[in-house]
This record gives structure tokens, sequence and C-alpha cells, in this order.
């Protein structure tokens, strides 16, 4: 099998991530691409660390009320499916592996489920632990 055959038939994966930016990530045997929020620290609109492609949005400011989370994550979410429905007219996505929180990350996923992809929803952050840091 060629190089240009294996990219080819390789899986892809969009990982969605609403609560920190991603400087690296590993997936061996998968094309990956990850959508999160820009920092600071991590301010590049897109990048591509060990071939890993990375995309990220301006995330606003972080919330401390309800109807600024409301806002907060009606601003992720919004970029999320541009970013998202942008990499889907380049290339096929097989997986969305949404990170949480927060829970509404699906909505993002839905035009990429009707095209075929699969969702894993990642529920790695405890609830009270969120809390008391918001």
């Amino acid at each position: 099998m060629t190089g240009r055959a294996r990219v080819r038939d390789r899986r892809r994966v969009l990982i969605l991530v609403q609560n920190l930016p991603v400087p690296f990530d590993r997936r061996a045997g998968y094309e990956v691409h990850i959508i999160c929020p820009r920092t600071k620290d991590f301010a590049r609109r897109r990048d591509l660390i060990n071939g890993i492609h990375i995309y990220r949005y301006s995330a606003g400011p972080e919330a401390r009320r309800t109807a600024a989370y409301l806002l907060e994550y009606a601003i992720a979410i919004s970029a999320q499916l541009r970013l998202a429905i942008g990499i889907r007219v380049r290339r096929r996505i097989d997986v969305v592996h949404i990170c949480n929180p927060p829970d509404l990350l699906f909505l993002a996923s839905f035009p990429l489920v009707a095209l075929g992809a699969r969702i894993i929803y990642d529920h790695h952050d405890a609830t009270p632990e969120l809390m008391i840091a918001k």
C-alpha cells in the first residue's frame, strides 16, 4: 500500500473542546482535527502540531452569571459549528469526539452526524470542581 493510499484510508476524527486550548494531542492512526478556544498563550487561529490540525476560535469573555453562560456557549457552539462545517467541506469526518463540559457541544455535531459521523461523548470534568472554578 502506498503512503497516499494509507492516508486516504485513515479514519478522520474531529474533537470539539470548549473549556481549554489544545496545544498537543496524539491519536495514532487517525487524521485528527481539533476545534478549541484561543488564549493569549495559544493565539494562533490554525496550527499543525505533530500531524494534528488545530483550529482555534475567539471565545469571548468567561461567564460568571447565567445569562453570560448562555452567551459564552452560544459563541462557542456557533464558532465550532462554523469551523466543523468548513472542515467537513474539505474532508470526511468519521467520528466527532465531544469533550465535556459543556453538555451542549453535541449541537455543533448535528450536521456531521447527518452526514454519517459517529459521536463519542467524553465526560471528563466533574461537576463540583467545575462549579467551584466558575
